[in-house]
């Protein structure tokens, strides 16, 4: 019973996972022919992490591995940080060139799409660690 429950709140989060992933391809549309800011290196490492996460919490549910689904959520913490550093870097840029505003506020819109990303994946976390121990507490 808890398997099946926890595949069902895994779903969910999957499906809002492409909900950001569609997100982000919306804004790069809208971005058309914008240069590149210096920050982009930061999120190409935003999404392979994300990507890797998630990949790795499908492995975690296959396996079972309550251990391995800990881990990947603790890398989260990782992503939070590259967040506030683009973050901030796209306010700097802001304040100086105002007609930047607009790309950074894109760009931000995708920095903020990879967080929740990585805050969805930490959910599937939890949910395979239920799943496995019939206990549910916030991954961090």
């Amino acid at each position: 019973m808890r398997e099946i429950v926890a595949v069902l709140y895994m779903i969910v989060e999957m499906e809002r996972i492409g909900d950001y992933a569609a997100g982000i391809a919306r804004t790069v549309i809208m971005m058309q022919e914008e240069p590149l800011l210096k920050t982009f290196k930061k999120y190409q490492k935003m999404a392979d992490i994300c990507r890797k996460m998630l990949s790795d919490s499908i492995q975690a549910y296959l396996t079972r591995d309550q251990e391995m689904a800990r881990g990947i959520a603790a890398k989260d913490q990782e992503i939070d940080d590259l967040y506030l550093k683009i973050f901030e870097r796209l306010i700097k840029i802001m304040a100086k060139e105002p007609n930047m505003v607009t790309r950074c506020t894109y760009l931000m819109w995708c920095a903020h799409n990879l967080e929740r990303i990585a805050d969805r994946v930490s959910n599937i976390n939890e949910q395979t660690i239920f799943m496995t121990t019939g206990l549910l507490s916030e991954l961090e």
